[in-house]
């Protein structure tokens, strides 16, 4: 399991739903537990949608690739293009950097309302 990889408690992943935040359709994942009782993981499949400002990379003469738009410049500061903000989601990945996962102010709040532990969340700026 990679570190970018979100798994939600089913139980969890239909209350954010129920709560109006709209997640990426979700994907049983393929797990082995050692344990017996395992439990009812959704990974949801958060896709690159989001495109990050130039400003957000150190110089570099390295471009982005010309096929899934990553972009091998160190990320020095955040940046989100606020027109590729999806308006019909609240997950999603920058293009440039798709092993990070940005959210929607909404469904950071749904997660101090539950009192969700283990997420670390920081602010992006928007241009």
């Amino acid at each position: 399991l990679n570190p970018w990889t979100l798994l939600i408690n089913e139980y969890l992943y239909n209350e954010f739903r129920s709560l109006d935040v709209v997640l990426p359709e979700g994907k049983i994942p393929e797990l082995k537990f050692r344990s017996k009782s395992q439990p009812n993981l959704v990974e949801p499949q958060i896709e690159p949608l989001v495109k990050l400002a130039q400003s957000s990379f150190s110089n570099s003469d390295s471009p982005p690739c010309p096929s899934c738009g990553y972009n091998a410049q160190k990320l020095k500061l955040m940046i989100v293009n606020s027109p590729s903000i999806p308006p019909n989601v609240n997950l999603f990945r920058p293009i440039e950097h798709p092993t990070r996962i940005l959210t929607s102010e909404e469904f950071i709040k749904v997660v101090i309302m539950k009192n969700l532990k283990g997420i670390i969340y920081k602010e992006v700026h928007i241009d």
